[in-house]
């Protein structure tokens, strides 16, 4: 929609998750665990608001489907964890 200020979308992609200081456990026995990097997919919706010609808003939610595998205690893969966030966004965004 070119000469609408009002420009919705929507998108399926890939996702990269990093994860970091998982930690011990407060359960007896847990020690450590452990949550594997993941690739996922996402499905992406949104809209972009001008509000000027050079400054615009933005708006969107994403669904992450992922599942990383999982060490408990150093040991070899226990399972994997169903972890599916759904995110929202917000951004300002300057066109040059």
């Amino acid at each position: 929609m070119p000469d609408s200020r009002f420009s919705p979308y929507v998108g399926l992609g890939v996702n990269y998750t990093i994860f970091y200081n998982e930690g011990g456990g407060r359960s007896p026995g847990i020690t450590r665990f452990d949550i594997e990097d993941a690739w996922g997919f996402a499905l992406n919706a949104g809209v972009n608001y001008e509000i000027t010609p050079n400054w615009l808003a933005n708006f969107d939610v994403k669904y992450i489907f992922l599942s990383p595998d999982v060490r408990v205690n150093g040991g070899a893969v226990t399972g994997s964890a169903d972890l599916n966030p759904l995110v929202l966004g917000a951004g300002v965004r300057y066109r040059f």
